[in-house]
C-alpha cells in the first residue's frame, strides 16, 4: 500500500481516538510516510541534478576534445564514471530542495497541521526528518568514500590509455626520498608507474646519477624498474647505460606518491590523512590539504543540516506562501552556503585560520539561522 496525502490524514484522523494501541502503530505509519516523502524527493532531485551536471561536463569534455585523439566512447565513459563524485558534492543541495519540496507539499496540503493537531510535536517531526538525512548521509559516505575512488581509478586508466596525458602525478611535481628526487608521470592499480625519473644526489649534494625508466613496478625490496635508461655522473665525465630491468630500493609509500599532483577535494577521507600524516606542516599546501580534510568531514553532517534547515523553512515560509516560495527560500539560504563554504575555504587560507574551524563555520551559521527559525515555528 502507497501512502497517499488521503491515506495520511485519514490515518491522522483514527489517531484522535483514545485507543492508545492504535495511536502509537498509526504514528509509526506517520513517521514512515514523512521518511519516505523525504527519500524520494531528495533522490528525484538527486537525479536530477546530477543528470544535468554530467550533461553539461559532456558537452564541456566534447568540446576539449575537438582536435585529439580521443573517442567520442571514451568521453561518455569518463562522464559517466565521473557520476559517484559528482553525486557525492550535490548531496546536500539535493537533500535541501528534496525536502524542502516533500515538506513544504505536505504543509501546503495541510497534512502537517494535521499530524500535530493528532499529537504530534514539531519535535517529534524534526527527529523523523533527522532520523532520514542519517540514510542520506550514509549514501553520501558510501559514494564518496568507497564507489567514487573506484570511479575515479578507473577514469585515470581510461584517461592514460586514450593518450590525454592524465595520471595520477603531475610530472612535474618531484618528492624526496633520503638523497633522491623522484617523479612519476602516471600512477596505475596494482602498483604500477609509468614514466620515472630519479636524480640521485652525492654526498657533496651534486647530481651523481640520473634514472629514466619507461615501467615500474613494487616489490619487497623496493621499484623494480623496467626499460632503464641510466646516467652516471663523475665530475664533468658522464656515462650512458641501459639495462632492461633493475630494482631500486626505496621506502616511497607507493600510496602517497599516488596523491600527488591530483585536487585535494577529490581525495578520500584515509588519502588526505595519509598525506597529512607524511607531510611538513611547513610545506606551502599543508593548509590547502588540511582544509580538504575538515571539510570533507564537515561535508556529510551539512546534509543532517540541510534537512534541518528545510524543515524549519517549510513550516515557517509554507504558512504564508505556496511550496514554490519555501523550495525558492531555502534554494536561496543553500546558494548563501555554498558560497559560505567556497569563501571560508580561501578566506581560511588566506589568513592561515585554523583548517578545523574554517570548514565547520559555514555549518555553524547555517545551524544558527536553522535553530532561530525552529524556536518561531509555534
Amino acid at each position: 500500500m502507497s501512502y497517499t496525502p488521503s491515506i495520511c490524514l485519514d490515518v491522522v484522523a483514527k489517531t484522535t481516538e483514545k485507543n492508545t494501541a492504535i495511536v502509537k502503530c498509526n504514528m509509526k505509519i506517520l513517521d514512515t510516510y514523512i521518511s519516505k516523502s523525504v527519500l524520494t524527493s531528495s533522490f528525484i532531485v538527486l537525479f536530477a541534478l546530477v543528470g544535468i551536471f554530467t550533461f553539461f561536463a559532456f558537452i564541456g569534455d566534447l568540446s576539449d576534445s575537438e582536435g585529439a585523439n580521443t573517442k567520442i566512447i571514451d568521453i561518455i565513459l569518463t562522464s559517466t564514471l565521473g557520476i559517484p563524485e559528482l553525486a557525492y558534492q550535490v548531496m546536500p543541495l539535493a537533500a535541501l530542495i528534496g525536502s524542502l519540496l516533500a515538506l513544504g507539499g505536505m504543509m501546503e496540503a495541510h497534512e502537517l497541521v494535521v499530524i500535530r493537531v493528532a499529537g504530534a510535536t514539531k519535535i517529534r517531526v524534526l527527529q523523523v526528518v533527522i532520523k532520514t538525512s542519517v540514510l542520506l548521509m550514509l549514501a553520501a559516505l558510501l559514494l564518496g568514500e568507497f564507489v567514487a575512488p573506484l570511479a575515479q581509478t578507473k577514469i585515470h586508466e581510461l584517461s592514460f590509455k586514450s593518450d590525454r596525458g592524465l595520471g595520477s602525478v603531475n610530472n612535474k611535481i618531484w618528492i624526496q626520498d633520503l638523497s633522491a628526487f623522484v617523479s612519476v608521470k602516471a600512477i596505475l592499480p596494482d602498483c604500477r608507474m609509468v614514466g620515472v625519473n630519479i636524480l640521485e644526489l652525492g654526498a657533496d649534494g651534486k647530481l651523481s646519477k640520473s634514472i629514466y625508466a619507461d615501467e615500474a613496478s613494487c616489490s619487497s625490496e623496493g621499484w623494480i624498474l623496467k626499460k632503464v635508461k641510466r646516467t652516471s655522473f663523475k665530475g664533468d665525465a658522464y656515462d650512458n647505460s641501459h639495462v632492461e630491468s633493475l630494482v631500486w630500493p626505496t621506502e616511497l609509500d607507493f600510496n602517497l606518491l599516488g596523491l600527488l599532483g591530483l585536487e585535494p577535494q577529490k581525495l578520500t577521507l584515509k588519502e588526505l590523512s595519509l598525506y597529512l600524516r607524511f607531510a611538513d606542516e611547513d610545506a606551502g599546501d599543508f593548509q590547502q590539504w588540511s582544509q580538504a580534510f575538515w571539510t570533507r568531514i564537515v561535508h556529510p553532517f551539512s546534509i543532517m543540516l540541510m534537512t534541518f534547515l528545510s524543515f524549519t523553512v517549510a513550516l515557517s515560509v509554507s504558512r504564508s506562501s505556496s511550496v514554490g516560495g519555501s523550495v525558492l527560500a531555502g534554494s536561496a539560504i543553500g546558494l548563501v552556503f555554498y558560497v559560505l563554504n567556497e569563501f571560508g575555504g580561501h578566506f581560511g587560507l588566506v589568513f592561515n585560520m585554523n583548517s578545523a574551524l574554517a570548514a565547520v563555520l559555514p555549518s555553524l551559521l547555517v545551524l544558527f539561522l536553522a535553530g532561530w527559525l525552529f524556536r518561531r515555528i509555534p
